[in-house]
């Protein structure tokens, strides 16, 4: 009996610590990520194609965001419709960001 109590002490022990430095591991190496370019990427088509020239919906995102306009961006595979779908939806972000700063 008190073999197989040590083996689960150890054995939970064992899992507490390396859940311990997991979640220590998981805070020191994580990654932020600008929340418009999921905002931005949701109106994409997602095809990721590459035929906009950026490695796919989320480059294409990031690039939009970085650049902080559509001037000289387009999708070929959303077409007119996708455009003016984005270019909405990034002249209300405009319009909500200049609004904050008021």
């Amino acid at each position: 009996m008190s073999l197989i109590l040590v083996a689960v002490i150890s054995l939970g022990a064992i899992g507490l610590i390396s859940a311990v430095i997991l979640y220590v591991a998981s805070k020191k190496f994580a990654v932020y990520e600008d929340p418009r370019i999921a905002q931005v990427a949701e109106v994409l088509p997602q095809a990721n194609c590459g035929g906009c020239g950026f490695p796919g919906c989320s480059g294409f995102a990031a690039a939009c965001v970085k650049a902080g306009s559509l001037e000289g961006k387009m999708c070929p595979v959303g077409g007119q419709l996708q455009w003016r779908r984005s270019q909405v939806f990034w002249d209300w972000k405009q319009l909500l960001q200049n609004r904050r700063l008021r």
